[in-house]
C-alpha cells in the first residue's frame, strides 16, 4: 500500500487555491490557546465597545446587558427563541466551513438558502406531493431543499471548472439571481391567490412540528445532528481528507489522479445542500410561507459564524448560538431600554472587526 503524501508547508506561506489564485494561510489554526482565545476576546471587546456606545446614548450598559442575557437565555421562551434563531445559522455555517476548508471562498450561502427554501416549498405545494403521509412529505421536502441548494451552489463550480470564473464573484451574482427568482415565485410560481400582498402558498403538512408541543421546532434537532455528521465527514472519511489536501496543496490531488474539478463540484454541492436544508428548516419551522423579505442576510452572517468557529463544526455551533443570543437578547432589551434596533448588528460587526485584528496580530507574531 502506498503511503499518503506528506504535505509540508511553511507557516504563513501562500498556497495556490483550486481556482488558481494565491490564498494565504491567514485562517490556519494558531494553536489551541489562540484558537479559542481570539474569538472569545473578540466577543468580549465587542461587548465592551457596545457598552460604551450605549453609555454615550444615556443607557446604563450594565442594566441593558442584564436584559440582553435574560432575553436570550433567562427563560424557556428565551431559550426557544435563541435556539430557533441559531438553527439556520448552524446549518449555513457548516456549509461555509466545508467550502472554506477547501479554499473555495463562496459568498453564495444566502442565495442557496433562498433557493433551498423555495424548492422545498414548491415541492410541498405541488400536485405530486398530494396524499403523501406527513412524515414522508417532510423528508422529501427536506431533500428537495437540499437538492435546490446543491444545484444552485454547483453552478459556481461549473463556471469555475469550465470558464475559470471566480467562485467569489459568481456566488455573489447568484445571490441576486436567487432573490429575483424568489420575487417572481411569490408573485407567479407559488403565489397565494388569497393574499393581497406577494406571498407564497403555505408549506402545509411539510411544516416541522414543535418539540414537546411548546418547544423549539424539530429543525433544532436537525442542526444538532448535522454537527457530528459534518465533523465525522471532515475528519474520518476520504472525502474529508481530500478537502484538507485541496485546501493546502491542490497539486497533490492531481498527482494522485483525483480531479480537482470534481472535488470542487462535490464540495460546493455539499455546502449548498446544507444551505438549502437551512432554507427548508426556516420555511417549515418558522415562516411557513415565503415573501420577498425571506432573504434577511442569514447567509452572510453565517460566514462570520464559520470564521469565528475556526471552520470547525463544533466551533460553528458555539458561534451560531452566540450570534443568535446577541440578536435575540438585544431585541428583548430594545423593548425595555431606548436602544436602536441596529445595536445587535453593530455588536456583531464589532466582533468580526476585533476578530480580524486578533488574527492579524497573531499571524504577524508567528512570522
Amino acid at each position: 500500500m502506498t503511503a499518503a503524501p506528506t504535505i509540508n508547508e511553511p507557516s504563513g506561506a501562500a498556497v495556490e487555491g483550486p481556482g488558481g489564485s494565491q490564498e494565504t494561510s491567514w485562517l490556519r489554526p494558531k494553536g489551541p490557546v489562540l484558537d479559542v482565545l481570539i474569538p472569545l476576546a473578540s466577543v468580549a471587546a465587542a461587548l465592551v465597545a457596545g457598552g460604551v456606545l450605549m453609555q454615550l446614548q444615556g443607557v446604563a450598559a450594565g442594566s441593558a446587558y442584564g436584559e440582553v442575557l435574560t432575553g436570550a437565555l433567562g427563560s424557556t421562551r428565551a431559550l426557544r427563541n435563541t435556539s430557533t434563531a441559531a438553527t439556520p445559522l448552524v446549518l449555513l455555517a457548516l456549509g461555509v466551513a466545508l467550502a472554506y476548508r477547501a479554499k473555495l471562498f463562496t459568498i453564495g450561502s444566502e442565495g442557496q438558502f433562498v433557493v433551498g427554501g423555495l424548492a422545498a416549498l414548491a415541492w410541498a405545494t405541488s400536485g405530486l406531493a398530494d396524499g403523501l403521509p406527513a412524515a414522508l412529505l417532510v423528508g422529501t421536502a427536506a431533500i428537495a431543499g437540499m437538492a435546490g441548494g446543491a444545484v444552485w451552489s454547483g453552478l459556481s463550480a461549473v463556471m469555475l471548472n469550465r470558464f475559470k470564473a471566480s467562485v467569489v464573484i459568481t456566488s455573489i451574482l447568484l445571490n441576486y439571481l436567487a432573490i429575483a427568482l424568489l420575487t417572481w415565485a411569490v408573485r407567479v410560481g407559488v403565489r397565494n391567490d388569497e393574499s393581497f400582498t406577494p406571498k407564497s402558498l403555505p408549506i402545509g403538512d411539510a411544516a416541522l412540528p414543535d418539540i414537546g408541543g411548546s418547544g423549539p421546532h424539530a429543525g433544532v434537532v436537525v442542526a444538532l445532528l448535522a454537527v457530528p455528521v459534518v465533523a465525522v465527514a471532515l475528519n474520518r472519511t476520504r472525502f474529508g481528507l481530500r478537502i484538507a489536501v485541496m485546501g493546502s496543496s491542490p497539486g497533490v490531488l492531481r498527482t494522485n489522479e483525483v480531479s480537482t474539478g470534481r472535488m470542487t463540484l462535490g464540495v460546493l454541492a455539499c455546502a449548498g445542500a446544507l444551505a438549502g436544508l437551512a432554507g427548508y428548516v426556516q420555511v417549515a419551522g418558522v415562516a411557513t410561507t415565503m415573501t420577498p423579505a425571506f432573504s434577511t442576510g442569514l447567509g452572510f452572517t453565517a460566514i462570520m459564524v464559520a470564521l469565528l468557529g475556526r471552520l470547525h463544526p463544533v466551533g460553528a455551533l458555539m458561534a451560531a448560538v452566540a450570534m443568535a443570543a446577541i440578536s435575540v437578547g438585544f431585541d428583548s432589551a430594545a423593548r425595555v431600554f431606548t436602544i436602536p434596533s441596529s445595536t445587535s448588528t453593530v455588536v456583531q460587526v464589532l466582533i468580526v472587526f476585533f476578530f480580524v485584528i486578533g488574527e492579524t496580530l497573531a499571524h504577524r507574531r508567528r512570522r
